[in-house]
């Protein structure tokens, strides 16, 4: 067990470092440069090349990522050069609201999904159908889309949810829980559609298996049977899948905050992105790198505790 960890930990530690790396390439290759972004478009190249010489935006790549590198490694990651602000005031003002959003997000998710599929595995027939058909077609549909729709029924025309922002749980709790509803339905869309898919098809492999017919044909009842013993051993399929759906949440994170105007790390990231400010926007991706691995980490222990064979292998 501990030399797993250690090599998911090192591999981790690959994974950030090599995104470091690709996130500084990427936003470097973006035209134009901070400095352009700063100043407007009326100043002259004068003014633009002194500001960028302040900024140390004309040294070389290697050696800029070189600088940000040596003071991450010591807790410093920068100043934002937009705004003046450290880098950590800047995501530290942004990535609780997108936590948040993740975290309720892959609750509802794994929860709905779970539920739907083990259901539509167990009653089969119509309900099963109606579960598959709407769980590939809630797949199919893009998060902003349905953060779109959603935005134009329940805010616009139904006026039930506030249209786009975020409020503190200071302003009350109905405030801040009402403008969390529509992202978090946008985002979880389609992770319950493919999750659900994903479980019923395992509980059904795993319904038909013998260790199941001899539980049911020595009198114990069939779905006693299933939730007591199919429902973990159909769970541990399913959990790589789900560790996939929840890896890729990051993506649609960054457009269902932009579709929301969600001040989240995900919006700060576009934004960043497109400023040039490359100490946010190297923050920002290493603020989803992280979850990335943490959550990939935490899926490989879980199908450990869950799959005896790998727990004595490992």
């Amino acid at each position: 067990m501990f030399n797993f960890l250690a090599r998911r930990f090192a591999m981790g530690v690959v994974v950030l470092f090599a995104v470091s790396i690709l996130t500084f390439l990427l936003v470097g290759l973006i035209p134009g440069n901070a400095a352009e972004t700063i100043l407007g478009s009326t100043a002259s190249p004068a003014a633009v090349a002194a500001l960028a010489k302040q900024l140390h935006l004309n040294e070389p790549l290697p050696l800029q990522y070189w600088t940000w590198l040596t003071n991450a490694l010591h807790g410093n990651l920068g100043t934002s050069v937009t705004s003046g602000q450290p880098v950590l005031a800047v995501i530290g003002n942004r990535w609780q609201p997108t936590l948040l959003l993740v975290l309720l997000s892959t609750i509802v998710s794994v929860i709905a999904g779970i539920v739907l599929g083990v259901v539509s595995a167990l009653r089969g027939g119509l309900v099963a159908r109606v579960v598959d058909a709407g769980g590939l077609i809630a797949f199919a549909i893009p998060g902003f889309i349905i953060g779109v729709v959603l935005i134009f029924v329940f805010a616009l025309k139904l006026r039930l949810f506030p249209l786009n922002g975020y409020n503190q749980l200071s302003t009350g709790f109905g405030s801040w829980a009402g403008s969390l509803v529509l992202p978090v339905i946008a985002l979880s869309f389609g992770m319950v559609g493919f999750i659900s898919k994903q479980v019923r098809q395992s509980m059904v492999d795993t319904m038909q298996s013998e260790f199941i017919f001899t539980y049911v044909s020595n009198g114990f009842r069939r779905r006693s049977v299933a939730y007591k013993h199919a429902l973990k051993n159909a769970i541990v399929p399913a959990t790589s899948y789900i560790g996939v759906q929840l890896v890729s949440v990051v993506g649609a994170t960054v457009l269902i905050e932009t579709v929301f105007a969600f001040p989240g790390i995900g919006s700060l990231a576009v934004t960043s992105a497109t400023q040039h400010d490359l100490p946010v926007a190297q923050a920002a991706v290493l603020f989803f790198t992280i979850y990335v691995v943490v959550v990939n980490f935490g899926i490989d222990l879980l199908y450990v505790v869950l799959n005896p064979k790998l727990r004595i292998a490992s």
